[in-house]
């Protein structure tokens, strides 16, 4: 069975002062995911590799996956927003 996979060099989504990017590092297998464009002071092992960084309000910032295509299973990558319900 061939595998389907798809290089993310980088997607960014903006919304007003927000900006997320998503990068995908195929030589290493690595995916990094920014949250936050802040400075990060602290990072947390979740589980083997698998880590958050947070700033120094403890928010995330960004979080990191180490053999991400079997950790993640990125096999392909969909992004939808969905706006906000009121209520």
């Amino acid at each position: 069975m061939e595998k389907r996979f798809t290089t993310l060099s980088s997607i960014e989504t903006f919304h007003e002062e927000f900006k997320m990017k998503i990068n995908y590092f195929e030589d290493t297998d690595t995916l990094h995911i920014v949250f936050l464009d802040s400075a990060a002071v602290e990072t947390q092992e979740m589980s083997e590799n698998v880590y958050m960084d947070l700033d120094e309000e403890g928010n995330l910032v960004s979080m990191t996956i180490e053999h991400a295509e079997e950790n993640a299973n990125i096999m392909e990558f969909a992004f939808e927003r969905r706006p906000k319900v009121s209520a």
